[in-house]
């Protein structure tokens, strides 16, 4: 186990700006050096942690503890009343995943953000399921509607099918619009997750 000596002389220190940043995700043999580190040396020394583990800043070492190792963290499933709060409270407060941390104990602002993007992507997929459905009915109607012009020409004139005809298609004209381009759109719109430290340089 690694100890630390609060005598060690500062001159052992590598100054920050010299350490190289790194994008990539912590491996587990890094999650493990910074447990100990934190267990031996606390979280009010992140600047010294990263200066002992060479390879991440002490923001990444911050961050990395606080959003996926720190044993306070709920890594439970959402709840279905987590999932309604989080829906409550988007729309209430917006998407700030800060504060919306308040009203999750244990769940952090990556958690949530996460949480709420596969959300919509299951309101997608049932957004698509349902316009497949539409589209369903829609061919049905309109071959029952041919059918029901096509008996009325028999015992109508022409100018009387067309008027029937384009009050048919003024009735329903959200059958025209292109649903599946729309719900594509909106699910492109959605944030892939991420893991919040390894997107980004700081």
């Amino acid at each position: 186990m690694l100890h630390y000596n609060n005598s060690q002389p500062q001159s052992t220190i590598v100054p920050l700006r010299k350490l190289p940043i790194i994008r990539t995700k912590f491996t587990s043999s890094e999650d493990q050096k910074l447990m100990n580190l934190v267990n031996i040396m606390g979280t009010n020394n992140w600047d010294q942690i990263a200066s002992i583990l060479k390879t991440r800043t002490s923001r990444q070492c911050r961050d990395r503890y606080y959003h996926y190792l720190s044993p306070d963290l709920n890594k439970k499933q959402f709840t279905p009343e987590e999932d309604v709060i989080l829906e409550m409270k988007v729309i209430e407060l917006g998407k700030c995943w800060k504060t919306l941390e308040s009203f999750f104990p244990g769940r952090t602002e990556v958690s949530i953000r996460n949480r709420w993007n596969v959300l919509q992507r299951k309101r997608v997929k049932l957004i698509k399921k349902q316009i497949s459905l539409m589209t369903a009915v829609k061919g049905k109607y309109s071959k029952k509607s041919k059918e029901i012009v096509s008996t009325n020409e028999e015992s109508s004139s022409m100018e009387s099918c067309d008027s029937e005809s384009t009050e048919f298609e003024d009735s329903e004209p959200y059958l025209n619009v292109d649903w599946f381009d729309l719900a594509d759109e909106f699910e492109n719109s959605i944030q892939p997750e991420e893991e919040f430290m390894c997107e980004y340089m700081f």
